[in-house]
């Protein structure tokens, strides 16, 4: 790297005007740590060849890596102006616009990057994180298939399929997905993913087999403890659902949410309903994230009696028809179990079934209230 840096040290002395040579150059000052050297090297090669698009494209990486994304865009469009059909600038700018929130606008490069290089399986990959994203369940399958397809030992395709798959219901699909990630890769997420798809399915023995291992993989899984919390809690065991539920809170101190929700249930189950107001209570008002007219705060609020119910169901209202699904599905768990704490089956039930009708399968509290109305109709 040395002596490359001073063949080209040596080129631009002999022929100052050499803007490949500035360009060559900048690489291997990018290569030994030196990004600012390598920017200016490239802002030569600019200077020297102002039609030069690959400058223009490798200055726009760097700028990137200084965290200049706006010059980076700027400079990736002059690139694409000048070199329409490079795949590689395009594949650059919509990674950057992936990374900006414009999705739309990534979307649109890497569908260009596809026609123009169809072989490449990153933009299908990329591709499919973002259809899933705006909810093209389908679409995304298909992208991360393709992905698989050019390169079959892509383990997060195989994972992330596996997760559109569970959004899907298509367990099966999600399981074997999730297991060919794990046997590529032993990983926490793909436990906990396999975990759940195994839960749907009715094998409490599987998924607590893989929380447990992914547990074991990372011992500070926040997530992990929470779902093995889950699943103690769905089966009314509520003594061990309370030791995960702790250590998942504990895990995030800083970050309130429905863990805090559920260690909330469990201590109320095993007839601590007031300690645990007082330790909900005691983390709300310490809390560093979001603000007092968030949803989780109605949680909050609702849970340790500063909120009526009529209140609560009618906060959970939004004119967003999917946020206002799951809010609902959230809402009417938690006044259900609330009731049931209080010794009201009846109003339980039907607020149970109300949960169950917003169809939010994925959501912890469709779950629970599943496993409670099972419990109360036996």
């Amino acid at each position: 790297m040395d002596g490359a840096l001073v063949d080209f040290n040596k080129a631009i002395e002999l022929k100052p005007n050499f803007a490949h040579a500035y360009y060559n150059r900048s690489a291997v000052k990018k290569a030994k740590g030196d990004l600012d050297g390598a920017v200016a090297d490239c802002d030569k090669a600019v200077e020297l060849n102002p039609d030069g698009a690959e400058s223009y494209c490798y200055r726009g990486f760097l700028k990137e890596q200084k965290g200049d994304s706006n010059g980076a865009l700027t400079d990736y469009n002059k690139a694409i102006e000048l070199k329409p059909d490079w795949a590689g600038a395009c594949y650059n700018r919509g990674f950057l616009k992936e990374q900006k929130g414009d999705s739309n606008g990534a979307l649109t490069d890497y569908n260009k990057v596809i026609e123009l290089k169809p072989d490449f399986y990153q933009t299908y990959y990329n591709r499919g994180i973002l259809k899933n994203g705006k909810g093209d369940l389908d679409g995304a399958i298909t992208d991360f298939t393709k992905a698989i397809e050019l390169k079959p030992d892509l383990i997060q395709a195989y994972y992330n399929r596996a997760c559109v798959k569970f959004k899907k219901s298509d367990l099966d699909g999600a399981i074997a997905d999730y297991t060919k990630a794990i046997e590529f890769k032993p990983i926490a997420d793909a436990y906990t993913g396999r975990g759940s798809a195994r839960l749907d399915k009715g094998d409490l023995s599987g998924a607590l087999a893989d929380y447990n291992k992914a547990i074991e993989l990372n011992p500070n899984f926040a997530w992990a403890y929470h779902l093995r919390g889950c699943l103690h809690y769905n089966s009314h065991e509520f003594t061990d659902a309370l030791v995960n539920f702790r250590k998942s809170c504990g895990l995030n101190s800083d970050i309130p949410n429905r863990y805090y929700f559920y260690l909330w249930l469990a201590r109320a189950r095993l007839g601590e309903k007031e300690v645990a107001t007082k330790e909900l209570q005691a983390c709300w008002d310490n809390r560093k994230t979001g603000n007092p007219d968030d949803w989780p705060s109605k949680i909050s609020s609702y849970l340790t009696g500063k909120l009526t119910e009529p209140d609560f169901l009618k906060a959970a209202e939004n004119t967003d028809k999917k946020k206002d699904s799951e809010r609902h599905c959230e809402a009417y768990f938690y006044a259900g179990s609330k009731r049931l704490i209080e010794g009201d089956k009846t109003i339980a039930i039907g607020h149970f079934e109300k949960c169950l009708v917003t169809d939010m399968k994925t959501f912890d509290e469709y779950q629970s209230a599943a496993a409670e109305l099972n419990a109360l109709k036996k």
